[in-house]
């Protein structure tokens, strides 16, 4: 069996259901890539695979602060 590694829009393209791909699948290496390209910085795989590993492995309920204030924002824009 061959396997192809596909980019995110072609995935996106393929996919019949846009926003349950993005709810089910973020592309963290993308992400990582991106600051490291915006702080001018340069990673080699293992460097990257190390930084992904240990964002993948945070306490994720950093982001309810974040998450209820886009509830709240939500609620209020529907009033």
């Amino acid at each position: 069996m061959q396997t192809a590694t596909k980019s995110l829009e072609q995935w996106l393209s393929e996919c019949p259901d846009d926003y349950a791909f993005h709810c089910r699948f973020i592309d963290v290496k993308l992400d990582v890539e991106s600051v490291a390209e915006s702080e001018e910085v340069s990673l080699n795989d293992e460097q990257l695979e190390h930084v992904i590993d240990r964002f993948i492995n945070l306490d994720w309920s950093i982001n309810n602060e974040i998450i209820s204030d886009l509830i709240e924002d939500e609620l209020r824009e529907a009033e």
